[in-house]
């Protein structure tokens, strides 16, 4: 645990975490935001969604700039400039998408902060929706991937599914990390690449040491960040590992936790 008067930064994943079960920012969270930043206490959002779509969310509901950590540590952006870009070779890239498809399964591509789907379709429609981004339909989705190296790839599925889906490719793309960013998301990103490694590289180019920091989420692709940080907490509606890999639990997203958890420790001078 850490030491009072030491932690220096924020780290907030936005989906189950800052925002509400709704997609809704809980005005709770939106001040005690506006207490950290009056407290010249850095603010990084580390999301696993596209850097377009954290953008638009701290645009239209914020109304700052922050650093940013998107595709799960995939790409960080600091000060208006990339400084990590990892991608997928384009030829293991498309060895999955083929490997998807072959099975059925609805399978996207994000390149150049784009978005390119496999077809268009409920599961498309309800990502964009989401994440507040559009969509392209490639002529030939194989095609496409083979000839451009993506950011991350996502499946879509229920989340029974989604386990066997995971279990497979884990076996059979080990040259990938594949995580659950969400109930039914399954992430495949560059290899060596998490959300605790982005925050180690971010800390450096911003002059912090990664335990002065705490980070805050739910999900599994929180936990290598958890790992890294001076305090950790989960979400009480957060997965099973995030839980047991966090130092407290917060409240849930739904019940406004992540201003409850930060006021818990403004008002015993962790900050």
């Amino acid at each position: 645990m850490v030491t009072k008067n030491s932690l220096k930064a924020v780290v907030i994943d936005i989906d189950g975490t800052f925002i509400d079960d709704n997609e809704e920012l809980p005005d709770d969270n939106l001040s005690i935001l506006n207490s950290i930043i009056e407290k010249d206490i850095s603010v990084i959002f580390c999301s696993g969604r596209m850097l377009q779509s954290v953008e638009k969310f701290l645009e239209t509901n914020i109304g700052k700039v922050f650093p940013i950590i998107a595709y799960n540590g995939a790409m960080v952006k600091l000060n208006d400039q990339i400084i990590l870009d990892k991608k997928i070779p384009s030829s293991l890239a498309s060895s999955i998408a083929r490997e998807a498809l072959k099975e059925k399964h609805y399978i996207q591509a994000y390149v150049n902060d784009e978005l390119f789907v496999s077809e268009k379709s409920e599961k498309s429609i309800d990502y964009a929706r989401h994440s507040s981004v559009t969509f392209n339909v490639p002529e030939d989705f194989l095609d496409f991937v083979a000839n451009h190296e993506p950011t991350k790839l996502l499946i879509i599925d229920e989340p029974g599914e989604l386990k066997i889906i995971e279990e497979k490719f884990r076996k059979r793309f080990s040259e990938v990390e594949i995580v659950r960013s969400f109930t039914t998301y399954l992430d495949i990103i560059p290899s060596n690449t998490n959300k605790g490694m982005a925050l180690k590289i971010l800390c450096k180019k911003m002059g912090l040491l990664p335990e002065q920091t705490i980070v805050v989420g739910d999900n599994d692709n929180d936990v290598p960040a958890f790992r890294v940080a001076g305090l950790s907490i989960a979400m009480e509606n957060g997965t099973k590992k995030a839980k047991e890999s966090a130092d407290l639990i917060a409240p849930t997203n739904n019940n406004a936790g992540f201003a409850k958890i930060i006021e818990m420790l403004l008002s015993e001078n962790y900050f």
